[in-house]
């Protein structure tokens, strides 16, 4: 009981503390390590709920470089596509889910990183399309990063916007996966007894790597975020073939 919490608590300082850092990548360390102890039904509803306060100290942090017309309009989008990905948590394949979002972040990163530079996105329509993607694959596996990432980087938003537009979605799209697990009856004794532990954990890798994060110049923060892309994409094509 000890250890499981230990590890819960660690895990929430390290994921926030890597998400304050680059404004994404917390589940990269947080639900593989949940998982150890936990099955992906309790880790999905407990990261959700958990990241809520530690999203929104970052979101106050960088509070005046949030896009809010573009927040807003992908949030809409997110509402929409959570609770399709909650039932697709339990109606899909869920390895095959996981192999192609993995497979594609990757070739888009190395893509991004050798490749000739791809166009900017800039028709608000964009909004709606990676918002959607990115609630769907939130709702399913609390990993709705990717398809933010991408957008933000396809945008060319400097640091301090990307990591707060970034966010904002993360917080809203918390709150709507929160409701979507709520309504389809994850929310067990387990996953609150795990908030409760990840909660300190988040706050303090919060504040931690938001101090970390202020001092990265704007080519390394792109390193950071193009590295943690690569990671991401790995890791979910191994969720996918476990």
């Amino acid at each position: 009981m000890y250890l499981a919490a230990i590890l819960v608590f660690l895990s929430a300082v390290l994921g926030n503390g890597v998400r304050a850092v680059a404004g994404f990548g917390g589940a990269l360390v947080i639900v593989p390590l949940i998982t150890m102890i936990h099955d992906l039904p309790t880790a999905a509803p407990t990261v959700a709920i958990a990241n809520l306060l530690p999203t929104l100290y970052v979101v106050y942090h960088y509070l005046k470089s949030v896009r809010w017309p573009t927040a807003i309009r992908m949030t809409i989008a997110i509402v929409i596509g959570t609770p399709i990905g909650v039932y697709l948590l339990g109606n899909v394949d869920r390895g095959v889910m996981l192999i192609g979002l993995g497979s594609f972040v990757i070739i888009y990163t190395l893509y991004s990183l050798v490749g000739p530079a791809l166009p900017q996105l800039k028709n608000t329509l964009w909004d709606f399309i990676f918002g959607l993607l990115g609630g769907m694959i939130g709702g399913a596996f609390n990993m709705a990063g990717p398809p933010y990432i991408i957008y933000g980087t396809m945008s060319r938003w400097p640091a301090a916007e990307f990591k707060a537009t970034l966010s904002t979605l993360f917080f809203f799209g918390a709150i709507a996966a929160a409701i979507a697990h709520h309504l389809n009856g994850n929310l067990t004794p387990l996953v609150w007894q795990s908030v409760a532990v990840s909660i300190p954990g988040g706050l303090l890798g919060t504040f931690v790597g938001l101090r970390i994060g202020d001092r990265l110049d704007a080519e390394t923060f792109r390193k950071v975020v193009f590295g943690l892309l690569l990671l991401i994409g790995a890791n979910l094509i191994r969720l996918g073939l476990a």
